[in-house]
């Protein structure tokens, strides 16, 4: 009986070590692969919200100046550039109980941007303050009232694929014998593809 247990054993054995060399051999055969998608995002440009110093009432006309703070992002992945305006229509005159009086509203001609900054990186191309690179101070940048459009940076083509801020230096002047109360204006930030 010792003859025939040993092939059976044999026998065993070797299938046993078949079955394991089969194991290891069958995932190094597999091709395995990972996939990333990436997608375009989106052109945006916006104005921190901005609360100007309070001033006490005053019999003739003063002015307060203060920072607006614009930051532009691109993540087109389009390398078209972009430019920026900005526009603010007339603040708003409501008094202590939130009733508005028209007669009191100080028009958008009396808000000035004073000085654009040169842009600020967070992520993406350097700022460069050069001619045909940027994201720069707008080459037509003037100072001035912002009752019409003033355009305050831009990106050429091939340049500006990034996220970036501007200081905007402001001057609100307010007109002499001003009501107390709270005045409000909007600003239109407009964001055009292509310098």
């Amino acid at each position: 009986m010792n003859r025939i247990l040993v092939p059976r054993r044999l026998v065993l054995a070797l299938g046993t070590s078949a079955l394991l060399v089969a194991t290891f051999a069958g995932p190094a055969l597999a091709a395995d692969t990972v996939t990333q998608g990436i997608t375009a995002g989106v052109l945006s440009a916006s104005v921190a919200d901005l609360t100007l110093p309070s001033v006490p009432y005053q019999n003739a006309a003063h002015n307060v100046t203060s920072t607006m703070t614009l930051t532009v992002d691109d993540s087109t992945n389009s390398n078209a550039g972009w430019g920026v305006t900005i526009q603010a229509a007339g603040f708003v005159y409501t008094d202590g109980a939130g009733t508005p009086n028209a007669a009191n509203d100080i028009p958008a001609a009396d808000f000035a941007v004073t000085s654009a900054a040169d842009p600020l990186t967070l992520a993406g191309h350097l700022a460069s303050n050069v001619a045909a690179t940027g994201p720069e101070v707008a080459t037509t940048f003037v100072a001035g009232s912002l009752s019409s459009p003033r355009r305050t940076i831009e990106a050429t083509a091939g340049y500006g694929q990034g996220t970036y801020t501007q200081g905007l230096g402001v001057t609100l002047t307010i007109p002499a014998m001003s009501q107390a109360g709270t005045y409000t204006s909007l600003l239109t930030v407009t964001l055009v593809a292509a310098p």
